[in-house]
């Protein structure tokens, strides 16, 4: 399998945030509860992890799309005294609400697809030394989850060193990957950007450059530790799925744009391209989730590195010898992203998409960059594969930056393209 590159990006959560502190060890699942003070007559005002509103990628970050998709969780948008449930909308360093819920309400509310909560289900106790508490008064909080701050207002600062609610974010650091691989140039790298300047991690007690046990580390080994606790998570949801549909997950699903609605920058504050970017920046709630998958097995990933090396030893699995395996050249790897280069003015390429959704979805292919064929994909249960063809024209020196999305109500699935057509060769 190919290795997941990860570029780093420089991360800013703007206010108001909240901190979790999570015990060690914990997995974070479906449909429990994480809540905030007690409010009212017998009401709480819980605080509710969903993912994402299901919505182009510019769109989701339109306030009232993020307040319209969290009243959707709500059993009305009142009180029966009138007061709004929807107290805040949190749509920054993670996607939730606050409202006024009952907790007959808030088990309603957390049974819904979408929400999401901190379950202690195998969870041992947290160390009696740790002292978790909550803003306000006492709160349910269990193994998972020990305690919740509330930190109000633009350009908060911690230690004097992390800074809350800077714009734009996230933006591509400098030390961070860039593409294209010479190693495999016809499959785009990089895949996905997560946080990887100035993140609070485990040190060695004592080191030549520093003692632990915590310091502020850069560089994409702190981005990686953030896509394999992603990785954890999709396989908690999915444990069935093969690394390729959970690699899928993720790309797919990530965000192009930044927390301004704009394309994301580099660190110079300049648009950054593909060959920084990727896929974009990695979204875990929407990655649980993505509706299809472009998957590949052991025998396709076989075929591209025989067709790549050349005779190899690939496998120890004799069936998977370079003599025995059908070669598969680049472009027709069933990847989740597209990095065309030749030096026709048209490129076809052929994708099969898994439906891991809803089993009755239709969707439709958007994209200014390519044509695609079919374009409109309808299947009829979930684990369902459909075929399409990718046409990518241009001319020779021609670079072209574009995404093809496949759009359902519920979702979008996109992938990057990236197409590079050679100068032409003069000969004498």
């Amino acid at each position: 399998m190919l290795p997941l590159l990860i570029a780093a990006a420089v991360l800013f959560s703007p206010a108001p945030a909240l901190c979790y502190v999570v015990n060690p060890g914990s997995n974070l699942l479906h449909r429990d509860y994480a809540g905030d003070n007690s409010s009212g007559r017998n009401r709480r005002t819980p605080i509710v992890p969903v993912r994402p509103p299901p919505s182009d990628d510019e769109a989701a970050h339109e306030s009232s799309s993020h307040r319209l998709w969290h009243e959707s969780f709500l059993p009305s948008s009142l009180t029966d005294s009138g007061e709004p449930r929807l107290i805040h909308s949190y749509t920054e360093a993670f996607s939730g609400f606050a409202a006024r819920l009952t907790d007959a309400e808030l088990d309603a509310v957390s049974k819904k697809p979408g929400s999401w909560a901190f379950s202690d289900h195998g969870v041992a106790a947290p160390p009696t030394k740790w002292k978790g508490s909550c803003a306000g008064s006492a709160s349910r909080f269990n193994n998972n989850l020990v305690g919740v701050r509330s930190l109000v207002g633009d350009g908060v600062r911690f230690s004097h060193r992390s800074v809350l609610g800077v714009r734009p974010s996230p933006v591509v650091a400098s030390f961070s990957s860039r593409g294209p691989s010479t190693v495999t140039p016809g499959v785009h790298k990089p895949d996905v950007l997560a946080p990887g300047l100035n993140i609070l991690a485990a040190y060695p007690p004592l080191t030549p450059l520093g003692t632990g046990p915590f310091d502020l580390l850069s560089g994409t080994s702190m981005s990686t530790p953030h896509i394999s606790g992603v990785v954890a998570l999709v396989k908690s949801v999915h444990p069935d799925w093969p690394p390729a549909a959970i690699r899928s997950a993720i790309i797919t699903t990530s965000d192009a744009v930044d927390n301004t609605g704009g394309p994301i920058l580099d660190e110079q504050h300049r648009k950054a391209d593909a060959f920084a970017t990727g896929a974009g920046h990695v979204n875990p709630a929407r990655a649980t989730d993505p509706g299809l998958v472009y998957d590949l097995g052991a025998t396709e990933y076989a075929g591209y590195i025989c067709a790549l090396l050349g005779e190899a030893v690939v496998a120890r699995n004799s069936s998977l010898s370079c003599a025995r395996l059908a070669r598969t050249p680049e472009a027709q790897l069933n990847y989740h992203t597209r990095r065309s280069r030749c030096r026709c003015s048209r490129r076809r390429s052929r994708r099969a998409i898994t439906n891991v959704g809803p089993a009755a979805s239709t969707y439709t292919a958007k994209s200014l960059t390519v044509r695609v064929s079919p374009g409109t994909l309808v299947f009829t249960k979930a684990g369902e594969k459909k075929t399409f063809r990718v046409t990518v024209s241009g001319h020779a020196g021609d670079v072209l930056e574009g995404s093809l999305s496949w759009v359902s109500g519920q979702h979008v699935v996109r992938s990057p393209i990236v197409a590079a057509a050679p100068p032409a060769v003069l000969q004498n």
